[in-house]
């Protein structure tokens, strides 16, 4: 899969659970890098599709919403 890039809206706590649940599920080769902005998004870069699961089942996801208003 190649890189994604998402942007969900969390705080930090949440994510860092979400992150460390993801550590458990990563295999071989999987590169993650989340970043906790202060205005309370996340952005998530991966090239797993099991880590982008964890998380947008988990978590608000604004980048779906706004596309799915704007359609």
């Amino acid at each position: 899969m190649k890189m994604v890039k998402k942007t969900f809206y969390s705080n930090a706590e949440r994510a860092n659970q979400l992150t460390s649940e993801a550590i458990r599920k990563m295999e071989r080769g999987t590169t993650m890098q989340v970043r906790i902005m202060p205005n309370g998004r996340t952005c998530l870069k991966t090239n797993s599709p099991a880590v982008l699961e964890i998380f947008q089942t988990k978590i608000f996801d604004f980048t779906d919403k706004k596309r799915d208003e704007n359609d």
